[in-house]
């Protein structure tokens, strides 16, 4: 299963649930894996702070992020990072940014491009 969810739930999630960040920058204390792939550019996380238009933001992270994208090579990355420690074992992934649940945030798009795409993806909340 993969989880999409935020930083601050990262110590509620279950020990076999691997915490991946998809954003440009993590927190200072993060030490996890880091997922910049699935990342908005600088540029529109700017525009966004800025302007607050979704329409445009979605427009742009679909068309500049997530259409250039091959599924496969996305989940095999995302699998690969859940194989580095061979002392822990990992069931499932949770792919985390900044924003509380319920608010706008492109984990979302990526979650529902995730299913679009076959894969069961949540949210934890």
């Amino acid at each position: 299963m993969i989880y999409t969810s935020n930083f601050s739930k990262m110590r509620s999630l279950p020990k076999d649930v691997l915490t991946i960040a998809i954003c440009r920058k993590v927190p200072e204390w993060y030490e996890g894996p880091q997922y910049k792939v699935l990342a908005p550019s600088y540029d529109l996380f700017v525009e966004y702070k800025n302007n607050h238009n979704i329409a445009y933001y979605i427009n742009d992270f679909t068309n500049n992020v997530l259409n250039k994208l091959d599924i496969e090579q996305v989940i095999y990355d995302l699998v690969s990072l859940s194989k580095l420690d061979p002392n822990k074992h990992y069931n499932h992934i949770a792919l985390l940014c900044y924003e509380s649940t319920n608010e706008f945030c492109h984990r979302y798009l990526v979650g529902q491009w995730l299913r679009n795409h076959g894969y069961k993806c949540e949210e934890y909340a």
